[in-house]
């Protein structure tokens, strides 16, 4: 889960012949897919955002870590309009009821045959109706935060629900 959902920790990346050699044979979803599974989330060690060449070459991995790799390849490789998306809420089942103790989680949403799919950590959703139902696979009971980024790190909208949940 990612901490710092206000604060931007997108740092600039421009891709080494390395990190492109790994990355150009991924060519479809499903080659991706089966790419990331091989690495683990490894959950928060401070709030540091890596790029995607760190992601490959890193132990410490987490769900920004994992959104920025995929939205990158989706982009760069496969030329497909990838957004990384920060969503914080509740799942008063997996967290508790406390309102103030809200999580937060970044994934990476993409088109797909029709409607949408996402990259949460190694797995694939696939199905999805909108950037909303994509947050509410995480936050059961509703999301109060989305952020919608484009694959650069530019902000492209933030919403925001001070009462109840959207």
């Amino acid at each position: 889960m990612c901490i710092g959902i206000f604060k931007n920790k997108w740092k600039s990346f421009l891709p080494t012949a390395e990190y492109l050699s790994v990355v150009s044979g991924l060519t479809s979803v499903s080659k991706l897919h089966n790419f990331i599974k091989q690495f683990q989330w490894t959950g928060e060690k401070g709030d540091i955002w890596q790029t995607p060449e760190e992601f490959l070459k890193n132990e410490h991995l987490d769900c920004e870590d994992f959104m920025r790799f995929t939205c990158d390849v989706l982009v760069r490789i496969m030329g497909i309009e990838a957004r990384g998306v920060i969503h914080s809420g509740y799942d008063f089942k997996r967290w508790g009821k406390w309102i103030w103790d809200l999580k937060c989680h970044a994934i990476c949403t993409f088109p797909w045959q029709g409607k949408f799919a996402m990259f949460s950590n190694n797995q694939l959703y696939t199905g999805l109706s909108s950037v909303e139902d994509a947050g509410k696979i995480t936050f059961k009971d509703g999301l109060k935060y989305q952020e919608i980024r484009d694959w650069q790190g530019k902000i492209l909208s933030k919403k925001f629900k001070l009462f109840g949940v959207f």
